[in-house]
């Protein structure tokens, strides 16, 4: 028998929302992704 994922009829929607919709190009919160993303942790991770 197949198994099926459970569902809500009476969700808002079908996808989740992109977060760039929700906040301003100009937050604070893309400069720390940007500062996070181009941290060189290669020898941290050795261990």
């Amino acid at each position: 028998m197949p198994k099926f994922k459970e569902y809500n009829q009476g969700q808002m929607m079908l996808l989740p929302p992109d977060i760039r919709d929700i906040i301003p190009s100009d937050h604070i919160c893309y400069i720390i992704n940007d500062v996070v993303d181009n941290m060189d942790i290669s020898e941290k991770s050795d261990k």
